[in-house]
């Protein structure tokens, strides 16, 4: 698990931006998340509610902008995965 972090924190070293998406009870892991984020690194960060992307978010997401999801193995897990895969998070 540690070279899995170590790992993604090298990805996300230099990036400007961080958006952290979530669903449900997981939206305040991804509000938190992108609190950590900004008090650690002073990286702006967002935590999102996945169902929101669509409305507004998506227009700040590009290629080179670093996504990070939450999924957990709930009822909606299958759609989640799906959106992940489709919109190449």
């Amino acid at each position: 698990m540690d070279g899995k972090v170590l790992e993604l924190a090298k990805g996300l070293f230099q990036q400007k931006s961080l958006l952290i998406m979530g669903r449900g009870y997981n939206f305040a892991t991804c509000l938190e998340g992108a609190l950590k984020v900004k008090e650690l690194t002073y990286m702006h960060s967002e935590g999102i509610m996945a169902g929101e992307l669509k409305h507004g978010p998506l227009a700040l997401v590009d290629h080179t902008m670093p996504v990070i999801m939450i999924v957990t193995r709930d009822p909606v897990y299958v759609v989640r995965k799906s959106i992940a895969y489709r919109d190449n998070f």
